[in-house]
């Protein structure tokens, strides 16, 4: 329980980080000017899905989950334009298996799901579950990766799900962490 309140704590924390940076980047104010955008979901290409609010616009690659872009204020993107888009924005985490080496893994999405949609907040997921086939190469938890954009804000919200059900080999987690690779200019 500790940890799953860590991790939220956590998470916040992060986008909250990331509200003010975005909400600094400019010195204008769009939110006032386009507080009446209704908040949309676009997954016609299939590798991709899209969200805004008319503030900012946030596109992942689907179903993996990655941050592949984050629009705003007329910044075509608030990323590193240097990186490869899979390695701007991503949810990682380095675990093990009790008395085993530790590993740095990217945790991919294999299932993208619209969990809310309407004119106020999109909430989309990308979820993974785990299968034993996976034993040794992948943290040993079903893992859903969350994000909520909301009508008039300037950030997003995201937080992950993580399941360990019973039966599941024990893992020792030793980082949980988003990533968000920002321009450096």
């Amino acid at each position: 329980m500790m940890r799953k309140q860590v991790l939220f704590i956590w998470c916040l924390g992060m986008v909250i980080q990331l509200h003010f940076v975005l909400g600094a980047s400019s010195s204008s104010n769009p939110k006032s000017a386009l507080d009446q955008s209704t908040v949309t979901v676009n997954t016609e290409d299939n590798k991709q899905v899209v969200i805004a609010n008319g503030i900012v616009t946030v596109t992942f690659a689907n179903p993996e989950g990655y941050i592949l872009g984050i629009s705003y204020a007329g910044i075509e993107n608030v990323f590193n334009p240097k990186l490869e888009r899979i390695d701007r924005g991503y949810f990682d985490v380095v675990w093990n298996e009790p008395g085993k080496t530790g590993l740095f893994q990217r945790i991919d999405g294999t299932k993208f799901s619209i969990i809310e949609q309407n004119e106020n907040i999109v909430e989309v997921s990308f979820s993974r579950t785990w299968t034993t086939s996976l034993r040794g190469s992948n943290v040993p938890m079903n893992i859903d990766k969350r994000y909520i954009l909301r009508k008039g804000d300037s950030g997003f919200y995201s937080y992950v799900i993580s399941d360990r059900p019973a039966g599941f080999p024990r893992v020792e987690i030793y980082q949980i962490r988003f990533v968000y690779k920002l321009d450096e200019r």
